[in-house]
């Protein structure tokens, strides 16, 4: 179940990682068709428990919990030699205990080691300078899509993310930044590009970056490293996709290719007319990160189970093994005193190493082992299944050219009416005193979605049906909805019951906007709407109350700023969130309500705490209250709806311990953690004719449970105590509250 779930405490490789392994066994040990035929009794759920697990069984003839024993146990045999003699030291900056640290792409500055420090467990990533065991921090590093930088005289160049403020995650980009070691100053000089690998050259005026266009192409460009501006586009007549890139001089740059054929090589590009000339033979062989020194390119490539370092000389092409690790070495960097530089991978995340290249057997690898060198983990038969090679066979098309019977198939635009309605899934309602269905639909293009819901309400035994639809083709996002209840009841001053019906219906827009980028992620969505609610009242209540409507109006603004998160950090070390909300009825006078709330994160005592301010305002006109509560009272009491009101309160959020345990595949407990908080509440109201400020102080503490369902749905639930430091009007006997607490949605889409 860890293995499944992860955890927050130690390195656990992610389900993919785990799927995979498992997923090229039962092809290897069972045949072609062991995963079609799992797959197909399980979804028809063959066995009430577990019944991906049961069909496993029932196709291998082995237990679950057997067929993954031996799955990790064919690895081992295959991977880990009978004698492991270790030919890398490390720096002497040993890992953290419980957590897990990678320092990643390193570069020699005389006896210090720069490199990116990535912490896996309780910080997040930063650019720190190395030497003599201690770490000094230059820079928190951006937002970015891959971990790849390269430095040269004082300058790191990498590539961070930007999104699209309107499309938010269906279009983003990737920018190019400089940052200089000395002065800690960080520019960016591309914007809304989409640059990869970036590589600025030894004078510091010319960068060349991987340029990946949205249909697919792939080329080299040069860009000016001051103003970002694009200089030259290199050939690419050999249709190759560059990976990482490295300057060989100002004419020339090394490169990791991908052709057509998914065969990866080292390249060496002409940087005027695009010329490519091989270095390593295609091949299977994942190859990348790239460092020239001299006439000797030192690379990444696998070879037989592990990834490990190689180099290959300019002039003769002759290949080299520098390293035979059975761990993945990356990231070679080479020194003045000719010493490899190189992270390491390791049960604590990957170390930084070095290697003396004086001690390396210099003895050629001829290109023959290098292409063949990864054929011990699949048969052959596994080379031959159906469908390989199938790329190879297929040719491309200009569709214009071939009719469908008498008609041409031409290409047009896309038909945005295509299945407008598409009832995809469905999700109980488990929201008490409500409880219900709904019934969810997109387009194709995910720009309408529809809702149908029913409800239940058990405390006054009504019902309630509705239908809302959101458009966001268009800027704003357009919403409409209606809902028809059925036998709501309210109790009246006289003692007596009222049953009504209520019909309504509202329309509204709003602006979502997300701008993730540098080192946070800000996110800006407000709007407005229109209301109408007609209540129809039944029985007695007729002969008392008139069917009048209420029509109001809604506005409201969301923001939010959140830094980068670590993943044991409860909350973001630093984060503001601040929500505004305003009503007013059209056909009530004095019916408006303003609320506000705001909160703000803040670094606790240890890297993993958290210390959070809440604050909320309201303020309300003299009608009685028409609108719902939404303001956050104090904890504890039951909430009043004054005129005007304020609250401030403090939270403490801290881990207690991650237990790492679970029963049964049903429940897996990650982590437990607490909150000892402190309300306060003042609302002003008029309490006998007199204007009064009713004072709502509270302090006690929540235990939380992180939890993952079925190995695959988090759920966080908790147990709150409440101290009450004044009287609750409502409940003036209560001095002490516990609470359960549950999350809203229990239940997933």
């Amino acid at each position: 179940m860890k293995l499944r779930n992860g955890s927050y405490r130690d390195f656990i490789p992610d389900h993919y990682a785990l799927g995979y392994k498992l997923t090229a066994y039962g092809y290897e040990k069972y045949g072609e068709d062991f995963w079609n035929k799992v797959t197909h009794d399980a979804v028809r759920f063959r066995g009430v428990f577990y019944p991906f697990n049961r069909a496993v069984e029932r196709y291998s003839g082995r237990s679950y919990r057997q067929f993954r024993e031996d799955a990790m146990q064919y690895y081992k045999e295959r991977c880990l030699p009978d004698s492991i003699t270790a030919e890398t030291r490390h720096v002497s900056y040993e890992s953290a205990k419980n957590n897990v640290i990678d320092y990643q792409v390193p570069y020699s500055l005389g006896m210090t080691v720069f490199c990116l420090q990535k912490d896996l467990i309780i910080k997040y990533m930063v650019f720190i300078f190395f030497s003599g065991g201690k770490e000094t921090k230059l820079r928190v590093r951006d937002i970015v899509i891959d971990d790849n930088y390269s430095y040269k005289n004082g300058k790191i160049v990498y590539a961070a993310y930007a999104s699209d403020p309107r499309w938010a995650t269906n279009r983003d980009y990737s920018v190019i930044k400089i940052l200089d070691i000395y002065t800690g100053k960080q520019k960016q000089i591309t914007h809304r590009s989409k640059y990869f690998s970036p590589e600025i050259n030894d004078a510091g005026t010319e960068i060349l970056t991987v340029q990946v266009n949205i249909d697919g192409t792939n080329n080299l460009c040069r860009l000016d490293a001051t103003t970002g501006e694009l200089l030259y586009t290199i050939p690419n007549t050999g249709r190759l996709f560059f990976t990482q890139t490295r300057y060989i001089n100002s004419n020339a740059a090394v490169s990791a290719a991908r052709n057509k054929d998914g065969n990866m090589a080292l390249v060496k590009v002409d940087l005027t007319s695009g010329v490519i000339e091989n270095l390593t033979p295609f091949s299977f062989n994942v190859i990348g990160y790239p460092f020239v020194k001299g006439d000797t390119v030192y690379f990444n490539a696998s070879h037989e189970m592990a990834d490990k370092i190689f180099a290959v000389t300019l002039t003769g092409k002759k290949i080299y093994r520098v390293t035979n690790n059975i761990n993945g070495v990356y990231y070679p960097a080479v020194n003045g005193k000719n010493e490899l530089l190189f992270s390491a991978f390791s049960a604590g995340g990957y170390r930084l190493a070095k290697l003396d290249l004086h001690t390396v057997d210099w003895k050629e690898f001829p290109a023959v082992i290098f292409i063949n060198g990864n054929n011990k983990f699949f048969t052959d038969s596994m080379i031959k299944m159906t469908g390989a090679g199938i790329l190879n066979t297929l040719n491309d098309s200009n569709f214009d050219q071939y009719p469908i019977g008498n008609i041409k198939n031409q290409v047009t635009k896309y038909r945005k009416s295509f299945r407008l309605f598409n009832f995809h899934s469905w999700r109980p309602v488990v929201e008490d005193p409500e409880f219900g269905y709904s019934i969810f639909s997109n387009n194709v293009l995910n720009s309408f979605s529809n809702t149908i819901k029913y409800t239940f309400n058990r405390s006054d035994k009504s019902h309630t049906v509705g239908f809302g639809s959101a458009f966001a083709g268009w800027f704003p996002v357009l919403s409409l909805g209606a809902e028809g209840s059925f036998n709501r009841t309210v109790d009246t001053a006289f003692g007596k019951t009222v049953h009504f019906n209520a019909a309504t219906i509202n329309t509204g827009f709003s602006i979502p906007l997300r701008f993730v980028g540098g080192r946070t992620s800000r996110y800006l969505q407000f709007g407005a709407g229109y209301n109408l609610e007609q209540y129809y009242y039944t029985g007695v209540g007729k002969n008392v109350f008139s069917n009048k409507a209420i029509k109001y109006m809604n506005a409201f603004l969301g923001f939010s700023n959140v830094s980068q998160q670590a993943r044991q950090h409860i909350n973001p070390r630093w984060a503001q969130s601040v929500t505004l909300n305003y009503r007013d009825a059209f056909n009530f006078n004095n019916s408006y309500k303003f609320v506000a709330h705001a909160s703000f994160y803040f670094p606790g005592i240890l890297p993993n705490h958290s210390l959070v301010f809440n604050t909320a305002f309201q303020k309300r006109d003299t009608l009685p209250d028409l609108f719902s509560k939404v303001f956050s009272y104090s904890r504890g009491y039951e909430a009043l709806s004054t005129r005007q009101m304020y609250k401030w309160g403090v939270n403490y959020h801290f881990p207690v311990v991650y237990p790492d345990w679970g029963f049964a595949n049903l429940l897996f407990f990650q982590r437990i953690r607490a909150n000892a908080f402190y309300d306060h509440t003042v609302a002003r109201a008029r309490v006998n004719s007199l204007l009064t400020d009713i004072k709502s102080r509270s302090t006690g503490a929540e235990v939380y449970f992180d939890t993952k369902w079925w190995n695959a749905f988090p759920v966080s639930f908790g147990v709150r105590f409440s101290h009450l430091l004044n009287t609750d009007l409502l409940n003036p006997l209560v001095k002490n509250r516990w609470e359960i607490l549950l999350p809203i949605s229990l239940i997933p889409d």
